[in-house]
């Protein structure tokens, strides 16, 4: 069982309280290319949000969801004891070959923001975070196991984004925006270890296209 060494102190969670608020986590190293991760919450109620990251085999970071801690508001926070424990979990089914954990699309999206963070810096990240907030970690599709989502969702996803415009200029924008949108959604199974075929999954504007081959 790994127990993390002294890089920072995650253990205590008034020691926690005192961190600063930021988008990058605070890591906590537990063995060599394992790190159990803290990210302070910016609300005012405090608490934070666990997650680890570990080093593949092929040496890219691969990460874990964790969720809140015990001083968040939500309920059933998890202490650092218990995210140690589930970091110690999924290192021995990454070693086992198991490739997921029945994760959400939204903690999916989550893991794919800090991917972008690690591989690509801050701005990345937070242009991919800011596409999610609006319209993954809140919304339906959200909620869906990674591995059930069918390409028939994301269509209908894709197509709610641009159903209410004003005009054609509005329309063409909408457009624009959404497959950027797609562009992003259809970029996760490239960075993470899972599976998703999105392949016939077409661009805003190609509606007709869609229609006769979906």
């Amino acid at each position: 069982m790994a127990t993390a060494k002294a890089t920072i102190n995650l253990t205590n969670p008034t020691q926690r309280a005192k961190l600063a608020a930021r988008r990058e986590p605070y890591w906590a190293k537990i063995q060599a290319g394992l790190y159990l991760g803290y990210r302070r919450s910016t609300d005012k109620d405090g608490g934070g949000y666990w997650i680890a990251r570990r080093a593949g085999e092929d040496m890219r970071y691969e990460y874990l969801n964790i969720g809140s801690d015990q001083d968040s508001t939500e309920a059933n926070g998890i202490t650092h004891g218990e995210a140690l424990a589930k970091v110690n979990e999924w290192t021995a089914e990454r070693v086992r070959g198991i490739q997921d954990n029945g994760e959400t699309v939204a903690d999916i999206c989550r893991l794919y923001v800090e991917d972008r963070r690690e591989e690509k810096g801050e701005a990345t990240a937070y242009d991919a975070d800011k596409r999610f907030e609006r319209l993954v970690y809140s919304a339906p599709i959200g909620k869906i196991p990674f591995k059930e989502l069918q390409e028939a969702t994301v269509k209908s996803w894709r197509r709610a984004q641009i159903d209410d415009y004003e005009d054609e200029e509005d329309k063409a924008r909408k457009q624009d925006s959404a497959n950027r949108n797609l562009k992003a959604f259809k970029a996760i199974p490239l960075h993470t270890s899972l599976q998703l075929n999105l392949a016939h999954v077409p661009d805003a504007g190609n509606e007709v296209h869609d229609s006769l081959h979906a």
